[in-house]
């Protein structure tokens, strides 16, 4: 009964009435006597307007069917990890920094990912299966499960502690081990100098080992590259590259390291992507939108979705499964 006894308040104007509206505007705006010169009255007007709507809505559902065809995955892009129950990790001891995600939160999303059986992709992944421009077939383990990247820039040394611990504590739960993307900019490994303390080449050896970090670059020194001659932003590839296949070493038995980049900032123009190609495979941007699958994407465009701490885990759940809300 309460439902039948509900009447909405106002009407939704259909197409047809928008369009008799817009009429009736416009056979008394300025507009109309130069229409009238060109031969056009209300009743040519009536049937474009319907036309026209029809044309629209025609056009929105197919739009809307073939983004629904459309892969889309997360690729999920954090900076510092901290415990606000450590004194070192909380003010007066340390700035609050919006994009600081803590290790509580950062453990459930974890954990809820590998419940629910996510293939955790690392940049190589990306590109094998949704980069490149001839795709490898995914392999047959992964097809029916449900994708994700976690990313983590700059190389924090909090990070690393929180995060390698997390991972560890997964695999002994489980005995899964997970793939977490670190874009490091090399020239600041084993700093105390910085703002905040960053992670040491021997941490990056140990999540590597780990087979819990995937190495790639986030350029030498984490400058904007659009504002750097072209010789320099060269530099900034090349020396980044080097450095992280050095610490790295032998360890990389299949030469991944460093094979893609994420640009500092987000910030690319052509020039940028130009001096990218020579070093890497792919790059990736701070755009806030899910990488859509598509075999026209290109691949030193790649999309990725930022993550600060007013963020809850259920959001990102929810940006996981594909959801923009």
């Amino acid at each position: 009964m309460l439902f039948a006894a509900f009447k909405p308040r106002t009407k939704i104007p259909s197409l047809a009435d928008r369009g008799s509206r817009l009429i009736s505007r416009l056979g008394r705006s300025r507009l109309a006597p130069p229409l009238r010169r060109l031969g056009i009255n209300r009743a040519s007007l009536k049937r474009a307007t319907i036309l026209g709507g029809g044309l629209t809505l025609g056009l929105a559902i197919v739009v809307g069917s073939i983004e629904a065809q459309i892969d889309r995955i997360a690729i999920l892009g954090f900076h510092d990890i901290i415990d606000p129950n450590l004194p070192s990790e909380r003010a007066p001891a340390r700035a609050p920094v919006e994009s600081d995600y803590t290790r509580q939160d950062f453990e459930r999303l974890l954990a809820y990912l590998v419940d629910q059986n996510y293939w955790f992709l690392t940049a190589e992944d990306l590109y094998d299966y949704f980069g490149k421009p001839n795709p490898d077939p995914i392999p047959e383990e992964f097809k029916r499960r449900p994708r994700v990247a976690i990313s983590i820039d700059d190389g924090y040394a909090s990070a690393h502690a929180h995060v390698f611990k997390a991972a560890e504590t997964i695999q002994k739960r489980t005995g899964k081990t997970i793939k977490l993307i670190w874009f490091v900019n090399p020239a600041f490994l084993g700093r105390t100098d910085t703002e905040q303390p960053r992670m040491t080449c021997e941490d990056l050896q140990a999540g590597f080992k780990a087979g819990f970090y995937d190495v790639q670059s986030h350029t030498a020194n984490h400058q904007d590259l659009t504002t750097l001659e072209p010789e320099a932003i060269n530099i900034e590839f090349k020396q980044a590259r080097d450095q992280l296949v050095t610490c790295i070493g032998d360890r990389d038995r299949n030469h991944q390291v460093a094979r893609h980049v994420a640009y500092p900032f987000g910030a690319v123009d052509a020039t940028v992507i130009k001096y990218a190609r020579r070093y890497h495979l792919s790059g990736y941007v701070y755009d806030s939108r899910f990488l859509r699958v598509l075999p026209w994407r290109d691949r030193y465009r790649l999309s990725r979705l930022p993550v600060n701490g007013s963020m809850s885990v259920e959001k990102l759940e929810r940006w996981a499964a594909g959801s923009s809300w």
